[in-house]
């Protein structure tokens, strides 16, 4: 068997292992670069950064516009909840009488 398992792994390719700190390196140095427009700096970035601004601004504003729709809906129920137990206390109280 291990005969077996040293002659597949001797026909595949040695794999390249990387180092959990080399990769989050590579991953940080990705991320934090500006590009082409970034680089040459002037009205150009500016220009860019407040289109980036105005999107993330915009989609802020979406989430906000949706949690606001969803507390709305949440407040209906609970109104909705109260007034049926109110309905019910009423009701058992006049039982009771």
């Amino acid at each position: 068997m291990s005969a077996l398992i040293k002659s597949c792994s001797a026909a595949l390719p040695r794999a390249r292992f990387l180092s959990a700190g080399f990769i989050a390196s590579q991953v940080q140095k990705a991320n934090y670069t500006e590009g082409a427009i970034g680089k040459a700096g002037g009205s150009f970035k500016e220009k860019e950064n407040a289109l980036e601004n105005k999107y993330i601004h915009d989609q802020e504003m979406a989430k906000i516009k949706k949690l606001q729709e969803q507390l709305a809906a949440a407040q209906d129920s609970v109104d909705s909840v109260k007034n049926e137990l109110k309905e019910h206390v009423d009701k058992m109280s006049k039982q009771q009488k």
